[in-house]
């Protein structure tokens, strides 16, 4: 996963799923709830970044062991170790063990998975009220620089690999699990979504 500092450089500033998920865990905190559950955390900097909010607990779930021991090291930097449970893991492997939270946020993580349908309804499934999550546009010029991002990739023989997939069908898939959109915020390359479950948005 890259970093903070080069996920606010290629969504030009600000990533806007923060915002959405930061609006998100204040919506869920009306109705008197406050868990979020944070895939695909890396080193915890949404995860940092919600708690600050207000958040009452989070969960953050990721894959690479030194992003895991790196949250762990800041999260008793600040002191709010109790308040932060860290799992280790690929989120489609151990969402059966994580509990549901009130707000699920997945930034930047559609995008590394070759199959959507997997990762969102393992997430959807997750989420009592709220979903969050950002993803690359559909778009021509979006898949022509990921696709030679991919070939510088396999030129240096690291096996990573990004994935464009249709809005549309996120959506659709979504929409068949009673979820609607409340919004989405956008730019040149990314788009972020905030969904709500029908009954309780």
């Amino acid at each position: 996963m890259p970093s903070p500092d080069a996920i606010s450089s290629a969504t030009g500033g600000e990533d806007p799923i923060r915002r959405r998920a930061c609006c998100g865990m204040q919506f869920s905190a009306q109705g008197g709830a406050g868990t979020i559950l944070d895939v695909g955390a890396g080193i915890g900097a949404l995860s940092f970044e919600l708690l600050a909010a207000g958040a009452e607990r989070v969960t953050a779930v990721e894959a690479a062991p030194a992003y895991v021991a790196a949250a762990r090291e800041e999260a008793g930097r600040r002191n709010i170790s109790d308040r932060l449970d860290l799992v280790k893991g690929d989120f489609v492997s151990v969402a059966g063990d994580v509990m549901p939270a009130d707000v699920v946020t997945m930034d930047r993580v559609v995008c590394c998975y070759p199959a959507y349908q997997p990762l969102l309804e393992a997430a959807l499934h997750r989420s009592r009220r709220l979903l969050g999550f950002s993803y690359p546009r559909d778009r021509w010029y979006v898949r022509a620089v990921v696709g030679m991002q991919n070939l510088s990739r396999a030129l240096f023989r690291n096996p990573f690999r990004g994935f464009v997939h249709s809005a549309r069908g996120m959506e659709a898939l979504l929409e068949q699990h009673g979820f609607v959109r409340l919004g989405r915020r956008e730019t040149l390359k990314w788009s972020a979504d905030l969904y709500a479950r029908a009954d309780a948005a």
